[in-house]
């Protein structure tokens, strides 16, 4: 082909190249930025739940939970000291609902005199434990105790008669019932807690009837009406470590025969505070801890009693 005849082909692919030049290529999609995603804070685990609510010493815990608790009062007074073991088992059946029992068991050592010991009257309950509020539950407690305690009768021991009854003062007048022998008890009573962050904050107010069902020659009450209020504050100050106080006060609603020969032995007010230690042990809790106690007023604060409590609750 001469060179004449491909300039018109040469001039129309240089006409034709701008054309296809301006034609657009495969769109490229520009990356999106990334939207940073809300991490969650994660859940605490049920052994550290457990570790948040600050368990009272003699008040009763307000969750309804699965627990073994074995505590120990040393009470020092003068003229000698009494020992109070208590053993309590509770086990919740379905949540807010749990079944307890507990038992005591006495001993009073006189200064000069021999040793004298005694079982108390069984205790079991029921427990209801809705949550009413954020961070706040209510627990409602229905109870019984029975006559089956060391000492009671017409004819008793009176060395466990004594041994037993040294209980009551000894735990600060709040667990009457399991040291009235001769008395089946009815016991109701209502608790609030709130709990959050660490603070726990609990108010307690129960009533107990006793009805007289044996040793009527000893004993002159048919029945007797009693009453108990207490309050309870703790705070988690480290991850294992809570501290607490709290403040009982017991009332007798009725006359017996005891307090119209005594006045002093209507109420009986008692204050103290102590430290308890949370070592969990895979979703359960080892939550041992120590406390001292004292009378606010008579007779506990006349006879001078200090009171040392080791508690040790294991909390399922």
């Amino acid at each position: 082909m001469k060179p004449r005849a491909l300039l018109p082909l040469t001039a129309i692919a240089l006409l034709a190249t701008p054309a296809f030049a301006d034609e657009p290529g495969p769109k490229t999609e520009e990356p999106k930025p990334e939207v940073a995603t809300k991490t969650e804070a994660p859940k605490p685990s049920a052994a550290e739940k457990k570790q948040g609510y600050s368990i009272p010493w003699v008040m009763r815990p307000a969750p309804a939970i699965t627990i073994v608790r074995l505590d120990g009062t040393q009470v020092f007074q003068e003229g000698g000291s009494t020992q109070v073991s208590v053993l309590t088992g509770a086990y919740r059946i379905i949540p807010d609902v749990a079944i307890l029992a507990r038992a005591a068991f006495v001993r009073v050592s006189p200064d000069g005199k021999d040793s004298a010991t005694g079982f108390s009257n069984p205790l079991l309950a029921g427990v209801f434990a809705p949550e009413i509020a954020p961070h706040t539950r209510l627990n409602l407690f229905l109870g019984f105790t029975f006559p089956l305690g060391s000492g009671g009768g017409n004819t008793p021991d009176l060395s466990k008669t004594a041994a037993v009854g040294a209980g009551v003062y000894a735990r600060q007048g709040m667990d009457n019932a399991l040291f009235a022998m001769n008395y089946f008890a009815a016991i109701g009573g209502a608790s609030v807690a709130y709990v959050d962050k660490g603070l726990t904050a609990q108010v307690d107010l129960t009533v107990l009837e006793l009805i007289r069902a044996k040793g009527s020659d000893l004993e002159k009450d048919d029945k007797r009406t009693n009453s108990m209020a207490a309050l309870h504050v703790g705070y988690r100050v480290l991850p294992f470590l809570t501290v607490s106080a709290e403040l009982h006060h017991q009332r007798w609603l009725s006359t017996p025969t005891a307090v119209d020969k005594d006045s002093s032995k209507r109420a009986q007010s008692t204050i103290g505070a102590g430290v308890r230690f949370n070592l969990p042990i895979d979703d359960h809790v080892l939550r041992p801890g120590l406390a001292y106690f004292q009378g606010l007023d008579d007779p506990m604060d006349g006879a001078k009693m200090k009171i040392l409590m080791l508690d040790v609750p294991f909390v399922f």
